[in-house]
């Protein structure tokens, strides 16, 4: 499984055949099997925001956006 935000990463991988997994389902999942918390989860989206990636969904916003999104 690879696990990459790029989109040229994905097509490519998409095209090999393999699974291909954003970084914020990565997170969802986590949350899911209950490796971390929601709280820990927003935190670690919004630093990742902070550093200038660029997300679907606002700081603060990551459960909000994951919940609608079915992922959690």
């Amino acid at each position: 499984m690879a696990v990459v935000d790029d989109l040229d990463a994905r097509r490519a991988a998409r095209k090999a055949g393999l699974e291909v997994w954003g970084a914020l389902r990565v997170v969802a999942e986590s949350v899911k099997d209950g490796r971390t918390t929601e709280y820990a989860a927003t935190v670690f989206v919004d630093a990742l925001i902070d550093t200038g990636a660029r997300y679907p969904c606002p700081r603060g916003g990551f459960v909000a956006w994951a919940k609608q999104n079915s992922l959690l």
